[in-house]
């Protein structure tokens, strides 16, 4: 658990913006992995699930950024839960390092999307 609350202090309550089409939300982040995240805020009622996203958060330290295009596949009053498609290399490259920098290891992120949503729940 100790290796989970070091994660959560890395991207806890993050700002990560989510954007369909021309229209973009701020959500704050509540877990993340390579595989998807969770996010928690106002959901308004243009997401559905099954939609396809844009993902985009500034990491806390530096001017990082990732970038994931991801699929909404769970939504539950005011946390939403997507699976990610695709993410570029720079950005798959920056959370590795930041993962290895706070927890000494890149294996939190590779937790599949279920994973995460039970941690929620």
């Amino acid at each position: 658990m100790v290796e989970r609350s070091r994660f959560i202090q890395f991207v806890g309550n993050t700002p990560v913006r989510l954007c369909k089409g021309e229209r973009c939300w701020e959500f704050s982040l509540l877990d993340l992995s390579l595989q998807g995240a969770v996010m928690t805020g106002s959901l308004p009622s243009e997401l559905r699930i099954g939609d396809h996203a844009s993902l985009s958060l500034r990491l806390p330290e530096g001017d990082a950024f990732i970038l994931m295009q991801a699929q909404i596949r769970f939504i539950r009053e005011t946390c939403l839960g997507v699976e990610c498609l695709s993410i570029c290399p720079d950005s798959s490259g920056h959370l590795k390092r930041m993962a290895a920098l706070y927890l000494g290891s890149t294996n939190w992120l590779y937790r599949d999307c279920f994973t995460l949503w039970e941690d929620q729940w």
